[in-house]
């Protein structure tokens, strides 16, 4: 990582997904379901959708692991995010999970 201490900004090396997973994650992905519903345990989601994707994108999106792919609105994980998380959703996070808002 290369920090500018000027602007106060950073740049990650070109490999840093690989670099993250092979150092920092011992080649062990993490399961981005589970991950995003720790970070976001304390927000709430006002969605008619009852799905753990609603939470999984909300975290994709804030970290750009999220990018446009054939238009139309529709999404897909960047290639870094498929390195360093475990996509399947595990049994426990299949079911409908959501507490309706009142």
């Amino acid at each position: 990582m290369a920090i500018d201490q000027e602007n106060g900004t950073y740049t990650l090396k070109n490999n840093h997904a690989e670099l993250a997973l092979s150092e920092l994650l011992y080649g062990t992905r993490i399961n981005i379901h589970v991950l995003a519903v720790f970070l976001f345990r304390e927000y709430s989601f006002e969605t008619a959708e009852t799905s753990i994707l609603v939470v999984t994108n909300s975290f994709a999106a804030d970290f750009g692991y999220l990018e446009e792919a054939g238009g139309k609105g529709i999404h897909e994980y960047t290639k870094e995010c498929k390195q360093l998380y475990d996509l399947e959703i595990p049994e426990f996070l299949k079911s409908n999970w959501s507490i309706p808002n009142e």
